[in-house]
């Protein structure tokens, strides 16, 4: 840093492996910014700290004596993190179609190189086909405007979940306010495993919410014949308050 009463300069180096500045060459600056130093509560120590952090973003603060020195790191965090996935694809991950659905996922819900998302996914696919990587690839169809294709993958998607997978997808569609598919998905999974009470426990919250009282208890009661111990309170509790005895 070279400072001076209204400005300091703030130079990145390429070397990083030298003692101090006593051997520095400007030959070997990366970046160079000039920043405005502000007054600060009295510090008898250098510290640095980063403030203010946000997704792409950090304020770096030199505080020392009653100087502070702000300035801000900006990095392209998707980007980096896009990069990232093709060197981890091209190593053991690559072998696994979880690697490629995550990369999907990535780019799917950072709205970023979805053509590449659609090759990822597609490899996932080839390599095993799961309720995952299904579901990831009606996602990256629903965003492409493609509906009525997402809607078959969807639906093959779901041959292939399991109990704790149909659950989960349910109650992500009840979080989206789609209650009558939900109810459908809690349906489907009592009807897949009905010797769970996790399956009944589910459907009846999803019917409690959608205002069907009545069959919310029903439900509430079947999964209290056959919920563990450390369950049986609450549901009692949530049946009383739904006004079933």
């Amino acid at each position: 840093m070279i400072p001076t009463a209204d400005e300091w300069t703030i130079i990145f180096s390429k070397n990083n492996y030298s003692w101090g500045s006593f051997f520095y060459k400007e030959k070997e600056d990366a970046l160079r910014t000039k920043v405005k130093p502000n007054t600060g509560n009295l510090q008898d120590w250098l510290s640095y700290s980063f403030n203010h952090p946000q997704p792409n973003s950090v304020i770096a603060i030199l505080k020392w004596e009653k100087i502070e020195v702000p300035f801000k790191i900006e990095v392209d965090v998707h980007e980096i993190v896009y990069g990232n996935m093709h060197k981890e694809l091209d190593g053991v991950a690559g072998f696994f179609w979880q690697g490629h659905n995550q990369a999907a996922t990535y780019c799917i819900e950072n709205n970023i190189h979805l053509d590449q998302a659609s090759v990822w996914i597609d490899k996932s696919i080839t390599i095993q086909k799961t309720f995952t990587n299904l579901s990831t690839k009606a996602n990256l169809l629903d965003k492409q405007g493609k509906a009525s294709e997402a809607a078959i993958f969807r639906k093959e998607a779901l041959t292939l979940a399991d109990e704790n997978q149909l659950n989960t997808y349910g109650y992500l569609l009840m979080g989206q306010k789609k209650m009558n598919e939900a109810l459908d998905i809690f349906k489907l999974n009592v009807k897949k495993y009905p010797e769970s009470w996790n399956v009944y426990d589910s459907l009846a919250e999803a019917l409690e919410n959608s205002g069907n009282k009545k069959e919310a208890i029903k439900n509430y009661k079947i999964a209290l014949t056959i919920a563990p111990e450390n369950q049986q309170e609450r549901i009692r509790n949530t049946i009383k308050k739904l006004g079933g005895s």
